[in-house]
């Protein structure tokens, strides 16, 4: 592609240039070469509507091959806006066909590359230039000029409703009303709010988009356009409150056109039919559903509640965020507000009991402390996010508080439930968005806590990996969070701190991920049915390790001791070796999602055992109890411990037989632990 205002001009010149019927040559008058035919082009539609992100084809121009004997010909393919007679502004592709076709989407290209407005709609003109490949003797020839009419795809418009703070109707769709229709122009006049945002909708059912929003940042410019997304959610203003006429010409949907008329200030006297309280100092927090309405006794409304120090609050007249009253600065006059630019955010000093009367007529307020609230037990930090059942909502619930799990230590909070990978978090401390506890950014640890007092902070958030039930730890105290995924059936896989204590000998196998298992499962009553039989190694098809524990999953049932048998070593280079004459202290915890008796002893490493290697040698420790030395009742955690004077071995085994557990059966080893005492 390449723009064509030298090579128009060249091509006009060599059209006017007229060479004679015979050229002189060395040998004397030399017979003039075969000229070239001009072609007939056509295309195929005269007129299309462009669909932009199309890649369908809008439009096929054609013309005739003109080679001729001792000619091959070459197209260049030219094409302008009409008005462009000379082609000088146009555009040219060099075509080794007869025929040239855009899509939808190029055909959009095209028309800002040759200065004409795909929005506007324009006439397109196109021809073909022919010249002799390789001769330069033969002049170039112009085919006849094709116009297509080229417009752009409209959107319906039905109706159109103002709606915003600017408006009467605020944000609800259900009070906007219609602008009145009259062909392709509608009009509305009615109240609009100083500073206030407005835009339309086309449809009042609950959907936002498509509407009619501004092109422009500056809200105060009317260049109206469609919008079909929260990306386009450009508003509108009117600096001065009053009385307004607009105009929407929606002739071409393409290019709207919007006027915006001030008639007269059109005072108003304020009528309050309901009133609310909304803000981080209530207890209901900026929640729009939950905020709690004032009692009405003709134009006075009366409020009582707790109120929390530092916390701002409003008074809305709708469920919605504007209209307000707000109290001004000096603690007893309300003033009304429709936007957040003219937003005022008054507090209390004290955390307590208040009450709360305003006056409409005089439009005052007063605010009186009527009783006082008893300091927390502990600190209120709750969960708050996208990433939790609650949303980004400044309400606390019973649900979402973090509590203590020992009242000996207050300042590490706990809380258990679902979390979306596709979110974030963070931690409240009261109905407001601060102050906060979110996640610090500048720490080489993630999950490492920042005390968020102001907006001006960094609103930094955490992020789970994958959905799942989590057990949240804040420690406020080492402004650490602790997040662990739980099991499916809600067990806690938090390592204990025993586990994770510097002198225990199993934690550094579990670290390296260097165990080998043993396994040997027989399904059948009568043992004719062995799925695994006596095979080991580093893999355990039904086993995952999470942090401190073995998850063993059995899809089948068996029926006697031994028939589930799981084995748990130090492979090679990570043995644990025993001492005669130390002494040891061995735990683990054990748990399962269905009751049913098992077996568990500590013994010998023995490399001579059958092949593939059973390595079951002497026993060191077992529970008392035969065939169940182990009960488990679902969902209860089992601690086995036992301290014992130490025999020199070069390494141990675990074993474990789940024989008789029930189909679906989970089995949780946590936490072993094996210590010098």
């Amino acid at each position: 592609m390449k723009k064509l205002i030298n090579l128009f001009a060249i091509a006009g010149i060599a059209c006017m240039a007229t060479v004679a019927c015979t050229k002189d040559g060395p040998d004397g008058p030399q017979p003039k070469p075969q000229g070239l035919t001009a072609p007939t082009l056509s295309v195929s539609p005269s007129s299309v509507v462009v669909s932009e992100e199309s890649e369908d084809i809008a439009l096929t121009f054609t013309w005739n091959d003109v080679s001729a004997e001792g000619i091959t010909p070459v197209y260049g393919f030219q094409v302008t806006k009409k008005g462009d007679s000379e082609f000088a502004s146009g555009t040219a592709f060099e075509c080794p066909s007869t025929e040239k076709k855009f899509s939808h989407a190029e055909l959009a290209a095209l028309a800002s590359e040759i200065g004409a407005s795909i929005n506007d709609g324009f006439d397109l003109i196109a021809r073909v230039r022919v010249t002799a490949k390789d001769n330069k003797d033969i002049e170039a020839v112009l085919s006849n000029v094709v116009e297509v009419a080229v417009s752009k795809e409209q959107y319906p418009i039905q109706n159109i409703y103002p709606i915003g703070n600017g408006t009467p109707y605020g944000w609800s769709q259900d009070k906007t009303e219609p602008m009145e229709k009259s062909g392709s122009t509608f009009t509305w006049t009615g109240h609009l709010y100083g500073n206030a945002e407005f835009k339309f909708l086309l449809q009042n059912d609950g959907n936002w988009w498509p509407g009619i929003v501004n092109k422009t940042d500056d809200a105060y410019k009317y260049e109206p356009v469609l919008g079909f997304s929260d990306s386009d959610d450009r508003k509108f203003k009117v600096d001065k409150e009053g009385k307004y006429t607009i105009t929407i010409d929606a002739a071409n949907t393409n290019a709207l056109k919007m006027k915006v008329e001030f008639i007269d200030d059109d005072i108003q006297t304020l009528v309050v039919d309901h009133l609310y309280i909304l803000g981080g100092a209530t207890k209901t927090g900026w929640s729009l559903d939950a905020m709690e309405e004032f009692e009405k006794n003709g134009n006075i409304f009366t409020w009582e509640g707790s109120l929390t120090e530092g916390g701002e609050f409003r008074f809305p007249m709708q469920r919605d965020w504007w209209p307000c009253l707000m109290i001004a600065m000096d603690g007893e006059t309300l003033v009304k507000g429709v936007s957040d630019d003219e937003k005022t955010g008054y507090t209390v000093d004290e955390t307590a009991i208040y009450k709360i009367v305003c006056d409409i007529d005089n439009m005052k307020v007063s605010i009186n402390k009527t009783g006082d609230i008893a300091p927390a037990e502990f600190p209120t930090v709750f969960m708050c996010g996208d990433a939790t059942p609650y949303g980004w909502n400044s309400i606390m619930t019973e649900e979402s508080q973090l509590v203590p799990e020992d009242m000996g230590n207050v300042n590490v909070l706990a809380w258990t439930g679902e979390l979306k990978a596709s979110g974030t978090f963070k931690f409240l401390t009261c109905g407001d968005w601060v102050p906060s506890y979110n996640r610090d950014a500048t720490a080489s640890d993630y999950w490492t806590l920042a005390y968020r007092e102001n907006y001006d902070q960094p609103d930094e958030q955490f992020k789970v990996s994958e959905d799942g039930t989590y057990k949240v730890v804040v420690d406020l105290d080492a402004m650490k969070v602790t997040c662990t995924k739980q099991g499916g059936d809600g067990f806690d896989f938090t390592p204990s701190d025993a586990y994770k204590a510097a002198g225990n000998l199993w934690k550094p196998v579990d670290e390296a991920k260097a165990v080998n298992y043993f396994m040997y499962m027989n399904i059948a009553p009568d043992w004719s049915n062995a799925k695994y039989d006596n095979v080991g190694g580093a893999e355990c098809p039904f086993c995952e390790f999470n942090q401190s524990t073995y998850k063993l999953t059995f899809d089948d049932q068996t029926f006697d001791r031994w028939q589930n048998q799981f084995y748990i070593y130090p492979q090679e280079g990570h043995f644990i070796p025993l001492s005669a004459g130390k002494n040891y202290k061995f735990s683990v915890t054990l748990q399962s999602t269905e009751s049913f008796g098992a077996f568990f002893k500590l013994v010998q490493y023995n490399p001579d055992g059958i092949d593939p290697p059973k390595h079951e040698g002497a026993a060191i420790w077992e529970p008392a109890g035969y065939p169940d030395n182990v009960v488990f009742e679902a969902g209860t955690p089992i601690v086995l411990e036992q301290e014992f004077a130490g025999v020199d071995v070069s390494n141990i085994n675990l074993i474990f037989d789940f024989g008789k557990n029930p189909a679906g059966t989970v089995v949780y080893i946590k936490d072993i632990t094996l210590t010098e005492v």
